[in-house]
């Protein structure tokens, strides 16, 4: 097998298991919405702001998707919840330095107070993103 029919298999398991998650997260969950590319000078105003960053290619951030919105529904009064799709956003991507994916970058008045690599249980990311919480 190829290099290029690795990648194609690679690529259509991730489009399945987008869709499968969509399937299933359905209607009941929090819908966590694209970062607007002025993202940096919104997010100096706000306390806190997560961002998601993912790619419809990368398996684990389709994965991770649930947690996110999970904690997304759990803190929804407190902090506000962005996906960055590094393929349509790429600049944020590299403002704020992603060099892996999934990524979780926590901003607090605009600035990075931490950073999440990988996929990790959404209790973990709770307690991760809390930690910055008045």
């Amino acid at each position: 097998m190829s290099a290029s029919e690795v990648r194609e298999l690679y690529l259509e398991l991730a489009r399945r298991l987008l869709a499968r998650h969509e399937k299933i997260a359905g209607e009941a969950a929090i819908s966590v919405n694209e970062a607007p590319e002025d993202i940096d000078r919104i997010a100096k105003d706000k306390e806190l702001v997560v961002l998601y960053f993912t790619a419809a290619w990368c398996a684990p951030c389709v994965t991770f998707m649930e947690s996110v919105k999970e904690v997304a529904r759990r803190l929804k009064d407190k902090a506000l919840f962005y996906k960055v799709d590094v393929d349509k956003a790429l600049r944020l991507a590299n403002l704020y330095n992603v060099e892996y994916l999934p990524a979780v970058v926590i901003l607090k008045r605009g600035e990075v107070a931490d950073k999440v690599y990988g996929v990790t249980t959404a209790r973990s990311l709770e307690v991760r993103v809390s930690r910055f919480l008045k």
